[in-house]
């Protein structure tokens, strides 16, 4: 991406979100997982909720080489994403669960969202559509 495509790109998350373009830089070269190591040390078991493809297992792995790891997601295209990243790793220390977990008991409302990282129990985007498990609507 050239320099000034990040300038423009900053300029317009700034806008739609209220923020600075000096933030989103700090932002985007903030590592949330190191700066959770240095806070927290070693940690022996982390939750991923909302795991989408194993994205975060992978990052997680870099500074908890040894925890136990679950990772939750309900979506079926992207809870099989994470068997096969699974199963490539064949990470001993990695439970996946196909399952959401919210605030309430019972059945949720899935929605699936115009990126399938962002699908959610939440409509996240206007063109959010509840998820129905016959189509694979969106995902």
């Amino acid at each position: 991406m050239h320099l000034k495509s990040i300038r423009y790109n900053l300029g317009l998350l700034s806008r739609k979100f209220g923020v600075s373009p000096g933030i989103l830089k700090q932002i985007k070269f903030f590592d949330a997982f190191k700066n959770q190591h240095r806070i927290m040390g070693e940690a022996r078991v982390i939750f991923d909720v909302g795991a989408y493809d194993g994205r975060t297992v992978k990052e997680y792995r870099k500074y908890y080489p040894q925890s136990r790891i679950y990772s939750f997601e309900p979506f079926p295209r992207s809870f099989q994403k994470l068997k096969d990243y699974k199963a490539t790793t064949r990470d001993n220390h990695l439970e996946i669960i196909q399952i959401a977990l919210t605030d309430k008991d019972g059945p949720v409302t899935l929605f699936s969202n115009k990126l399938a990282v962002t699908n959610s129990v939440l409509p996240l985007s206007k063109g959010a559509v509840k998820f129905n498990p016959q189509m694979q609507s969106r995902e």
